[in-house]
């Protein structure tokens, strides 16, 4: 992410991926959903995020859509890949 923003951005960030986490937790052991919250409290919000789609995508887990559309509105904001979206979109319509 380029451009500067202040630490309430970032921490809004980090909120929402937590909120993302949060609502697909169910569907991994404690010790990945660690990982997974170390990457957020380190200020590694993306790095996170990713994190958690893949998991998401190897454990082959249908989210709502509504989740969906949180982790394409924060991959946009943080200029992640578009191909992270598209993963769990394709997923989903298996």
């Amino acid at each position: 992410m380029t451009g500067q923003y202040d630490a309430f951005h970032y921490e809004d960030l980090r909120g929402r991926v937590r909120g993302v986490l949060i609502t697909v937790s169910e569907a991994f052991p404690a010790r990945q959903v660690g990982v997974v919250e170390e990457l957020i409290d380190a200020n590694e919000p993306g790095v996170a995020l990713e994190m958690l789609v893949g998991m998401l995508v190897e454990a082959r887990v249908s989210i709502a859509e509504s989740t969906i559309e949180q982790i394409e509105g924060l991959v946009k904001e943080m200029r992640l890949s578009a191909d992270t979206v598209q993963l769990l979109t394709d997923l989903n319509a298996t």
